[in-house]
């Protein structure tokens, strides 16, 4: 009998074999593994947790989440000079919605749910006055193959104790989509022909209108539901979120609370010609606390350390400067907002923890790497000014980009370090071989 106690745990590195996929020394340090904690209870307790929804929603009829004819607040516009009125509207067909997609990621800790209608038929009256005529009467307004899509973060009620359990914290994302829209109005004779160029506009802007309030209410129903099922999963579940991921949502809602969503960016340097001064002050960019694990987590050994490699990542922030572009020694000024979308930012942290059993062993973060994808500039409400900010801020992206990168690197290092630190990364691996052991016996 024999054992391998360089390491500082007895047939560690024989653990890692026979547990993971080896990859080659691509990251930094020697040889890393795919590591997978609870991978078997995890897909046990996301498919159960598909199932508890897929039943309700089946359960309750209208998809659980509308009444059916649901009532629509009244709309009113004005198109080509007339002012439309559109009351007393219900929505019919909403009771004829099934679940498209149900996906439970404990991984992310987040569900999501996308349904399905064929046909919706928002019907109510309409009064459009003045005009060439007044005219009065029912309308009906078809939405062909619409889908609303939701998506719930999750978190720990309890988390740690016996009464631990999952519940929804955030709705992160409500869409409704559709693919055609057919709008008829009785009794406008004649106006019919003249009203026709504008009816796809008209219609457009009654859904935008009308989804409005058939997101919100899905958004409460849905969460009200979630918060029915989700308490009520054996204790299987929670514990399927292994203690990395469980570290990463402590991250993410620390960035919620340390000022890092928003994220405060620096003012932009005056940009100045002979006759033109173009400032950017007061800089945000939102959505940082979104960051979650975008590939496996790789575990791997050198000079009598475990080392982890986490990639990370958030897609589609938003941002936004205001700007102050003046004239020829102030004499004509302009102020406005400048909105920016980051496609991406990803993060790569690097963790090393020393082995043999000294308390003073921590995990500690070895480095990190943090890389800000493309920047988009909106022009949206700019106008004129739009030609100004081409010619002064050509090289934009590329200095957001590096602003943003200085601003948020060293604090997101500080937030990962105290959640990720925490892990002990030897205890993690000892812990799913056991685990693995017991499952193979």
């Amino acid at each position: 009998m024999f054992s391998i106690r360089f390491l500082g745990s007895p047939f560690l590195l024989l653990i890692l074999f026979s547990l993971t996929t080896c990859y080659k020394k691509d990251h930094g340090f020697g040889y890393l593994f795919k590591h997978d904690p609870n991978m078997k209870q995890r897909e046990k307790a996301e498919k159960l947790t598909n199932d508890r929804i897929r039943g309700a929603l089946s359960g309750m009829g209208s998809a659980g989440l509308f009444s059916d004819p649901f009532p629509i607040h009244d709309i009113q516009t004005k198109f080509s000079g007339a002012n439309m009125y559109f009351t007393g509207a219900r929505l019919y067909g909403l009771d004829r919605a099934r679940p498209l997609q149900i996906n439970a990621d404990f991984t992310n800790l987040m569900v999501s749910l996308t349904l399905s209608m064929d046909q919706l038929n928002l019907l109510g009256n309409f009064k459009m006055t003045p005009w060439v005529a007044k005219a009065e009467g029912p309308f009906n307004f078809t939405i062909v193959d619409a889908w609303l899509t939701l998506e719930a973060e999750l978190m720990f009620l309890n988390e740690g104790s016996d009464d631990e359990a999952l519940s929804v914290s955030d709705i992160l994302k409500t869409e409704f989509t559709y693919d055609e829209l057919q709008l008829t109005l009785d009794n406008i004779g004649i106006l019919n022909t003249i009203l026709q160029p504008v009816k796809s506009s008209l219609a457009k802007f009654i859904v935008n209108q009308m989804k409005g309030t058939l997101c919100n209410e899905a958004e409460l129903n849905f969460r009200n539901l979630m918060n029915q099922i989700l308490p009520s999963l054996p204790k299987e579940c929670p514990n399927a979120v292994n203690v990395v991921d469980r570290a990463l949502i402590r991250a993410r809602k620390s960035m919620k609370t340390s000022l890092l969503d928003p994220l405060l960016l620096p003012d932009d340097y005056p940009k100045t010609t002979k006759f033109i001064k173009l400032e950017l002050i007061q800089g945000k960019l939102f959505g940082l606390s979104g960051i979650r694990r975008t590939g496996p987590i790789l575990v791997g050994f050198e000079r009598n350390a475990v080392h982890m490699l986490l990639n990370l990542g958030v897609e589609n922030l938003r941002g936004q400067y205001v700007w102050t572009w003046t004239l020829w020694k102030n004499l004509l000024s302009h102020r406005g907002v400048l909105n920016f979308i980051v496609h991406d930012i990803s993060i790569k942290v690097k963790l090393e923890r020393r082995l043999g059993g000294s308390q003073e062993n921590t995990t500690q973060v070895e480095t990190i790497d943090m890389k800000v994808g493309s920047v988009k500039l909106l022009s949206d409400g700019i106008g004129a000014v739009k030609y100004i900010m081409e010619t002064f801020l050509n090289v934009v992206p590329d200095s957001f980009r590096q602003k943003i990168t200085d601003a948020a690197e060293y604090r997101i290092l500080k937030v990962i370090e105290e959640k990720i630190s925490q892990i002990d990364l030897e205890q993690l691996v000892e812990d799913e071989t056991s685990g693995s052991m017991e499952e193979s016996a």
